[in-house]
C-alpha cells in the first residue's frame, strides 16, 4: 500500500497507519511512495532530472524490506562508504533492524536505486532524532539529488516525530551542504573511523 507526498504531508494517514523521532505508532512495513520531478541543468551545465526521468521515494521499516531491496540498498553503502571512501569500519551496526528504524530509497524509471538514507528514532544514536547512511549513487550525482534527499528525509522526521529536533553525526567536509537546510554546528570536529566529523542540530520546531 502507498500513499502520495501530498497526502503524508496533509496528514491524510488513516488508512496506512517515511551518512550516518516523539513517538508515533508505525506499522511494520509502511511503504510510503510519491514522485519528485527535476528540469534543466544546474550552474555547472550537469543534467537535472527531467519529467522522463522521475524519483520515486519509498520509505520502510526494516520487515518491509525484500531480499532483493535489502541486497541493492547494502551494497550501494558499502561501495560508497567502504570501498569508495576506502574506511574500513562496522558498516552493519544492528541499528538497521530496531522497530522505529526508517529506511528511505529513491529510485529511478529503470528501478536502480539512485538515493538512500537511514532515520534513526530519539535515543538510538543522540537524544533527538537523527539520519545517517545518506548516499546517491554516482550515476545520479551532480543532479541536486542529494538536497532533495535531504528535505525528503525532514519531511518525515517532522510527520512522524513532530516538533523533535534532529541531529546528525556529519562528515566536515559536508558541513556547508547540511547548513543550507538549517542545521548548525553543536560540536568541536572529532575523527570517526578515520574520517572528520562534526556533530550539527537542526531546530524542528
Amino acid at each position: 500500500m502507498s500513499i502520495s507526498f501530498q497526502q503524508f504531508r496533509q496528514g491524510h494517514t488513516n488508512t496506512i497507519v517515511f551518512h550516518r523521532l516523539g513517538r508515533m505508532p508505525l506499522i511494520s512495513g509502511l511503504a510510503l511512495v510519491w514522485m519528485m520531478r527535476y528540469q534543466g541543468k544546474d550552474k555547472k551545465g550537469h543534467e537535472k532530472m527531467t519529467d522522463d526521468n522521475r524519483i520515486a521515494w519509498q520509505v520502510d521499516h526494516f520487515d518491509g524490506l525484500g531480499a532483493k531491496q535489502l541486497y541493492e540498498l547494502l551494497k550501494l553503502r558499502l561501495d560508497v562508504f567502504v570501498v569508495e571512501q576506502a574506511c574500513a569500519y562496522p558498516e552493519l551496526d544492528g541499528k538497521d533492524v530496531f522497530s522505529d528504524t526508517l529506511h528511505i530509497t529513491g529510485r529511478a524509471q529503470d528501478s536502480s536505486l539512485a538515493a538512500y538514507a537511514r532515520i534513526l528514532a530519539p535515543g538510538v544514536r543522540f537524544s533527538n532524532v537523527s539520519f545517517g547512511r545518506v548516499v546517491v549513487a554516482p550515476a545520479f550525482r551532480k543532479t541536486g539529488l542529494g538536497h532533495v534527499l535531504v528535505k525528503k528525509i525532514l519531511a518525515v522526521t517532522a510527520r512522524t516525530w513532530p516538533n523533535k529536533d534532529v541531529t546528525i553525526s556529519a562528515q566536515n567536509y559536508l558541513r556547508s551542504f547540511y547548513k543550507s537546510h538549517g542545521f548548525v554546528p553543536v560540536s568541536d570536529t572529532y575523527l570517526e573511523d578515520g574520517i572528520a566529523h562534526i556533530d550539527m542540530t537542526r531546530n524542528q520546531a
